[in-house]
């Protein structure tokens, strides 16, 4: 019987397995589920010749991105997306070495990995001039707390622009993150802020990196990864779906 490894190989271009096939795929693939083991993981267990359920693992070379098993005995079955990972005080690594990352090919993100700080890059607390509508912004998280505060105080809201001269304005991300409470909602203007807060994100993350070629370049390296948000500080990860968004609208 042909290994796991010739048979993911194999179904690639099509192939259809017999039953028997069909079981032992299956059972490959539960030894390569990602939720039991990341990539990194999968790589030690070969290493030691660890096994799964008795089945062996599938070798790291079928961990492609994007790849489909035809057949009705293996419905809906992909592989692992890429994932990266970024927060204001990223370390320097290339991508897929960074806490909880993955990519199938490391190659494929080359021109990243030649850009210093780019997780950072990818922060909202990023420092890089925009204008969005009259005002002018320092950071993401500027405009987007400008926005939350102008439901009830547009006066105050002006605080967060450069055009005020505030030092608040002129400060960094965190520093615009530590006034989001200058002002309490109640809750009709909360649930009025839930409605706009997605739109808000996306125009003031268009505007950054559509206004900075150095940051879009950025942006449109990180293809075709999934883009996580996590600081590793008791918060749980999330994917920043806004910004994918962002990044497919810039490749056009």
């Amino acid at each position: 019987m042909p290994s796991p490894d010739t048979l993911v190989q194999r179904l690639r271009y099509g192939y259809q397995p017999q039953p028997s096939a069909n079981a032992m795929l299956l059972g490959a693939l539960r030894a390569n589920d990602a939720h039991i083991l990341n990539c990194r993981e999968r790589r030690f267990a070969e290493r030691r010749g660890r096994r799964l359920g008795g089945c062996p693992l599938v070798p790291i070379s079928a961990c492609t991105r994007e790849v489909s098993y035809p057949g009705n005995s293996v419905p809906g079955v992909t592989t692992i997306e890429d994932r990266l990972y970024f927060f204001s005080g990223s370390a320097d690594l290339p991508p897929g070495q960074g806490v909880h990352e993955r990519v199938a090919h490391a190659a494929r993100y080359a021109a990243l990995a030649s850009v210093r700080h780019w997780r950072r890059m990818l922060s909202n607390f990023w420092p890089a001039d925009f204008a969005l509508g009259q005002r002018t912004y320092r950071t993401v998280e500027h405009a987007f707390q400008a926005a939350k505060i102008a439901l009830l105080d547009p006066a105050l809201a002006e605080r967060f622009a450069l055009e005020s001269g505030t030092e608040l304005a002129r400060g960094d991300g965190a520093a615009a993150r530590k006034h989001r409470k200058l002002v309490l909602l109640d809750d009709a203007q909360l649930r009025q802020w839930d409605e706009r807060k997605h739109a808000v994100m996306r125009e003031a993350i268009h505007a950054k990196f559509s206004r900075h070629e150095p940051l879009r370049a950025v942006l449109l390296a990180t293809q075709p990864a999934e883009l996580w948000h996590g600081t590793g500080r008791g918060q749980p990860p999330a994917r920043i779906h806004d910004l994918e968004t962002i990044r497919h609208a810039l490749r056009r």
